[in-house]
Order: C-alpha cells, then sequence, then structure tokens
C-alpha cells in the first residue's frame, strides 16, 4: 500500500498503481479537502484496477488521530469510549466510523488499537487505548471490528505484539520493550490472542519494536520469529500487514529496498509507505528479491492467498461512488444525537470518577 501526494493523482501516480498491479493506497489529511474531492479521488484509484479493488485505507480511530474532518464527525478517543463500559456503544461508534467511511469510498481503517496502556508516560498511545485492563480492551476491539465490519470496512488490528509499555515514539525512534514472553502472555498479547482468534478479524498490523524476548537481533517488523509467533502461538491465519514503513524505527535503519526484502522474506505480506517514492524503492526490492530466489514460490502464493481471500471478503466488487449529496449523507441528524448524547455520558463518567 503506498500513499499519494495530494488531493488528485498525477500521471506519475497513476502508472505506477496501474502498472504493477499495486494492492491498495493509504490517504491522510493532505489528500482530504472535501468528502466530494474524496470520493472523485478514491474513484479515480479503483479505475486503476485491474480486477479486484484495491485497499482504501485511512487512519480514522477518532480523537487525535483522525485524518478526515468536517464534515466528518468528530469522535471522542477510544479511551473515552472504553470509561463507559458498554460494548454496544463502542459498536455504534464503529457502525458511525464505518458509515462515513464507506460513503466516500474508504474501504479499510487501519483500527482498533489492541494497546494496553500500561505505562502512563506513553504518549504515542496515551488515550487512543480503551483501558489499561488486558481483557477489557480486548473486548473493545472486538466490539469495534464487530462495528467495523457491520458496514463492510475491512479492520486492522495494530500494533502487534504491543505498543503500550513504551515511552518512546516508533515515529521517531526505536521502543524496546523489556518483558519476558511470560509477562507478554498475561499483558500485551491477551487482547492480540482474543481478536487473532476472531473470524471477523481482517487483518493484524505488526509494529517497529524491539523485544529481545522474542528476537533480540531483529526489530518485530523484520523479525520471522514474531511472524512465526503470531501465527503459531496466536492462531492468526490472515494477512499481517506493516505499520508505516517510512517511520524512523525502521526507516532511519535500513533502505526501503532493504526494510522490504527483510519484512516480505520475513513474514509480512503487506507492505505500508506513506510516500510512493519510496514504495517504488520497496517495490524494486521486492522484485530484486523475487528474483534472486530468495523466497519461495510457496510463500508468495500464500502471501496472495491471504490477500485474495479478504478481497473476496470484502471487495466482491467496486461500484463507483455517486457524488451527489455526500455532504448531506455525513450530516444526518441521528449521527448528530448521538455523538451529543454519547459526549453528555462522557462528561457524566468523568465526573463521576473525579468525585
Amino acid at each position: 500500500m503506498t500513499g499519494i501526494s495530494g488531493h488528485a493523482l498525477t500521471d506519475s501516480e497513476k502508472k505506477f498503481l496501474h502498472q504493477e498491479n499495486i494492492g491498495g493506497v493509504i490517504l491522510f489529511s493532505r489528500n482530504y479537502k472535501t468528502p466530494n474531492q474524496l470520493a472523485t479521488l478514491i474513484n479515480s484509484i479503483q479505475d486503476l484496477r485491474r480486477d479486484r479493488p484495491l485497499f482504501i485505507g485511512v487512519d480514522q480511530e477518532g480523537g487525535r488521530v483522525q485524518r478526515f474532518k468536517d464534515p466528518f464527525k468528530r469522535i471522542p478517543p477510544m479511551q473515552d469510549i472504553g470509561l463507559l463500559g458498554s460494548m454496544d456503544i463502542c459498536v455504534q461508534v464503529h457502525k458511525l466510523i464505518a458509515h462515513e467511511l464507506s460513503c466516500v469510498g474508504v474501504n479499510l481503517s487501519f483500527a482498533p488499537v489492541c494497546d494496553i496502556l500500561t505505562n502512563p508516560k506513553n504518549k504515542v498511545i496515551g488515550d487512543r487505548a480503551f483501558s489499561s485492563e488486558t481483557k477489557e480492551v480486548g473486548r473493545y476491539a472486538l466490539a469495534a471490528i464487530q462495528g467495523l465490519s457491520s458496514k463492510g470496512i475491512i479492520s486492522v488490528a495494530k500494533h502487534f505484539p504491543g505498543h503500550g509499555d513504551t515511552e518512546k515514539d516508533s515515529h521517531y525512534d526505536l521502543p524496546v520493550i523489556q518483558k519476558s514472553i511470560e509477562e507478554m502472555r498475561s499483558c500485551e498479547l491477551i487482547p492480540f490472542k482474543m481478536v487473532a482468534q476472531s473470524s471477523d478479524t481482517d487483518m493484524i498490523l505488526m509494529a517497529h519494536l524491539q523485544i529481545d524476548a522474542l528476537d533480540k537481533d531483529n526489530i518485530t517488523t523484520t523479525s520471522k520469529a514474531c511472524y512465526d509467533f503470531l501465527r503459531s502461538e496466536l492462531g492468526y491465519q490472515g494477512p499481517i500487514i506493516s505499520d508505516d514503513m517510512e517511520m524512523k524505527a525502521i526507516f532511519d535503519k535500513f533502505t526501503p529496498e532493504e526494510a522490504s526484502m527483510k519484512a516480505f522474506k520475513a513474514g509480512c505480506d503487506i507492505l505500508v509507505y506513506r510516500s510512493m517514492n519510496n514504495a517504488q524503492k520497496a517495490y524494486d526490492g521486492l522484485c530484486t528479491l523475487v528474483g534472486s530466489g530468495k523466497i519461495s514460490y510457496e510463500e508468495l502464493c500464500q502471501k496472495k492467498s491471504r490477500i485474495i481471500d479478504l478481497k473476496k471478503k470484502r471487495l466482491q466488487s467496486y461500484r463507483p461512488i455517486s457524488l451527489s449529496h455526500r455532504e448531506s449523507i455525513l450530516d444526518l441528524e441521528e449521527s448528530k444525537h448521538f455523538l451529543k448524547e454519547l459526549e453528555k455520558k462522557i462528561t457524566e463518567k468523568k465526573n463521576q470518577v473525579s468525585v
């Protein structure tokens, strides 16, 4: 999956997406101006598909991680949702998010966050986490996935093996987790095991972390041991997608060509690059890897099969988004009322907690 530069595709972006049969596009705030513009952009991306629709993904968690704003609804942070103790509310929140995304043609949400906020100094996760309680996080994550999938949105559970007990931010540095496997089994891994065993879970995202208990020689993104652990111990058989491969935790250590080859060979199925320039370099690295025979035909087929199976399940076809009344669809009175009541409940709960 690659990022693109602006509000519309350039000729070179069109060429790369179509010619190399790229699997998907990740969108950011820089790609959004209005719902109509966004729907037009996504239609133009899907027009380049050869057969199956492309993944069109975005980080639209709510709180401080929400790429599309007005007239998209401002969603409270997941920590506030977790305070309410209601899985049904969590489902409804994610149905609302999914409805708005599907209105403009987005079909994948990089959510839910399955990290447990066990370190209060952790700013990168912070209020993005549902809770500091292990099983609560798992239950909320499953509720979020239920809400997203009910409207046809692909979910991405993140950030495996768990980013909650870190102080460094992988956007800027390599976080190190110094816990034993036994400690992780009783904490970080519980929500991921819960989502890994759910048939509704579409993807799991591999974070950029250093966890010596799993692999002291490689960061998680390039560690075969970490991918094997997710598949064997947690029993997860769906696609594994990388976090943004341009985060400094990995980008400062390897070239895009090197990183893509290492991650792909280790077990990653889908690589994410926020800029097309680096996505092209990474693609060249994968071509070199395949051409050299250092990855088997069987491994390639397994990766492709996982992706195709998911696209068959969630993206049977693509019907161009009609551009009429996009804003009015996003401006439903029902949604406004729901969020107003939600904010009231959150305020009441916080007042109760502070007393």
